[in-house]
């Protein structure tokens, strides 16, 4: 039975509208409908006080005008974040909303902020000599200073990630590039080694925070297809930073020594201070309502119709719940549909299996907890200091491992190459000063800039013809396209002839080839990796990039510490040519995932992992 609602008039050509959510379910249904005539656009047809049938009420609709979203400001005594009266760029309700030239400055300080970690553990690498001559240690000793700095940006951007979804991204910037500041003021004064190396430690730890929370800023401000891009740009810091420091390392250490690549440091951190201050707003989501939150919560563990559009939102945005209690990641919602196979996170039709009822009561007495200020302190500091450790169940999720293994090995060559090069052209047959040595690396960081530019750009054409031929239907597997064909071919050739040309002492230009395009096909393969695990962690990027850093930076490490050893018993030839056989190895992951990747995504349920972070 229909129950027929009469609409207030409010004018003489105001007609009865009437509808009934039961009559949907028959194919014909009639009513009439009412337009205001003085409201009604000149292009928009007489409103016909006939009977409609609900196919061409859908198509009236459709050709009504879409209502464009508009930029809103948070209210100033809202907006989130330290020393918020420096900021000239207002907090927006959505960051995605900014204005273009606005999302690009912010993605601009935010790559600046990363040039400076990677910048620290190359911009000593020229003034080693010095340095052991003036703290009278050894040269091995000495490399600890550099090794170390490297395992700390891997291991502390899992607190950082952490931190950043709990208190905001930019208190977190400003915490951590101010304490990297300060401890890079005690790098440059340290009177001994040891107290260098914990210093550097500390330092380290500070400047590992934009690896983590970078690639999550980039998420809040673009959409997954305009993601490629802007996540190029960003990479290029932390990239770039260790082709570039050592060129600025060599040119100051010549005449000031060791200590002034440490000021260096300090003045590159002082500005990221500024820039950070000035320039970089809140972009994280505000939180939920918890109450409103709860109220839904209780609702569907106590009554739950999968069928219900509802229901099944409030189960996407429940299983995308930091279990750290951060719920401010509204735009994770809009990452997830465009992977259609992704169990429960991404998918309409997922049922109640992939996040159960338990887990929702967990949630709602998480919730209850909250909302009443009743977190006591040992729950606190677990989730601080313990709970970020839970991220390596990751690790246990087949895309997240092969992804990540892939990338750490390919990351690992640019260190392998970055001390070869300051080993090389310092000895004979070339005898190179520092300044001269740190030139090496221009061919280097030109390959890299251009790669991280129109990398990022060739990225996002190959995913949008992807979704054109398949029907608008993306997966994160799509990534994986020519752009991994062509850097694992370059890959090994480039290496081997870096490898063999210093082997052979030939001219100091013929290595140069080798490095020049390597920087080019690395680029590729560590920008793909990056934007695949993005996508296939969604609500999780965060996450995903703090483990990729992990595993990468201990890689690293142990390449800065081994290559020179290594090419001293086995020749630089040999060690270029068992790394190539590593990275074909390793380059057989991505085959392999490119295959079967989708039914991985399928066997795994991801919120079950999720439930355990």
């Amino acid at each position: 039975m229909s129950d027929h609602r009469k609409a207030e008039p409010s004018g003489p050509n105001d007609a009865t509208a009437a509808t009934d959510a039961a009559s949907l379910h028959s194919s014909e249904v009639s009513f009439e409908l009412s337009l205001h005539s003085s409201n009604r656009p000149e292009n928009e047809p007489e409103p016909l006080h006939r009977s409609l049938s609900l196919e061409r009420t859908d198509t009236y609709l459709a050709s009504r005008p879409e209502t464009v979203p508009v930029l809103e400001y948070v209210p100033k005594e809202n907006r989130r974040g330290v020393l918020l009266s420096w900021a000239v760029i207002p907090e927006a309700v959505n960051p995605r909303l900014y204005l273009e030239r606005t999302k690009l400055t912010l993605v601009l300080v935010v790559a600046f902020a990363a040039v400076s970690g990677p910048m620290g553990t190359s911009i000593l690498l020229p003034a080693i000599d010095d340095l052991v001559d003036q703290l009278h240690t050894t040269t091995t000793i000495a490399n600890i200073s550099v090794g170390i700095y490297l395992i700390s940006l891997g291991v502390f951007p899992l607190w950082w990630s952490s931190l950043c979804e709990r208190i905001g991204r930019r208190t977190v910037y400003v915490i951590s590039f101010a304490w990297f500041f300060a401890f890079s003021i005690g790098c440059a004064v340290a009177p001994n080694i040891t107290a260098l190396i914990i210093l550097r430690l500390l330092a380290g730890s500070g400047a590992s925070a934009v690896q983590a929370c970078g690639a999550g800023t980039i998420a809040d401000l673009y959409v997954q297809e305009e993601r490629g891009r802007a996540l190029g740009l960003f990479y290029l810091g932390p990239l770039l930073g260790p082709f570039i420091s050592p060129i600025m390392g060599g040119a100051v250490a010549i005449k000031w020594g060791w200590r002034s690549t440490m000021w260096i440091m300090v003045i590159v951190c002082g500005l990221n201070v500024i820039t950070i201050l000035l320039f970089l707003p809140e972009t994280l989501q505000n939180d939920f309502d918890i109450s409103q939150l709860k109220k839904q919560i209780a609702q569907q563990v106590l009554d739950v119709d999968p069928n219900d559009e509802k229901n099944v939102d409030l189960e996407r945005m429940a299983t995308n719940l930091s279990q750290s209690t951060s719920f401010r990641r509204l735009n994770m919602l809009d990452e997830t549909p465009v992977d259609a196979l992704m169990p429960a996170v991404s998918r309409h039709e997922t049922n109640q299996s992939a996040y159960s009822k338990a887990i929702l009561q967990k949630e709602l007495s998480r919730l209850e907890s909250i909302e009443s200020g009743q977190n006591s302190w040992p729950t606190l500091l677990y989730d601080l200091f313990i709970r970020p450790l839970h991220s390596l169940v990751l690790f246990g999720y087949p895309p997240v491992t092969l992804a990540i293994a892939f990338a750490g090995i390919s990351f690992a060559g640019i260190y392998f190459v970055n001390i070869a090069i300051s080993t090389q052209y310092s000895s004979a047959p070339y005898n190179f000063k520092s300044i001269i040595v740190g030139l090496m690396y221009v061919p280097n960081s030109i390959t890299y800039f251009l790669a991280s530019v129109y990398g990022g750009k060739w990225n996002d054409s190959l995913l949008k013809r992807a979704a054109k031929k398949n029907n608008g239907i993306l997966t994160p597997e799509s990534r994986i396209s020519w752009n991994a064909v062509l850097a694992i071919c370059l890959y090994p050739p480039l290496c081997l002839i870096f490898g063999w040309c210093m082997q052979k002492k030939t001219f100091w230009v013929f290595p140069l080839i080798g490095t020049a395009l390597f920087g080019l096909s690395s680029m590729l393969t560590i920008g793909l990796v990056v934007t695949y695990l993005v996508d296939i962690l969604p609500g999780r990027g965060s996450t995903g990039i703090a483990l990729n850093n992990l595993c990468r930076q201990l890689l690293a490490a142990s390449a800065t510490f081994v290559t020179e050893p290594l090419i001293n018993a086995l020749g630089i030839g040999v060690l270029f040519s068992i790394y190539v056989g590593v990275f074909l190895c390793a380059s057989t992951l991505m085959w392999h995932l490119k295959r079967n990747g989708a039914k991985y995504r399928e066997k795994y349920d991801l919120t079950d992992f999720y439930a355990r972070l």
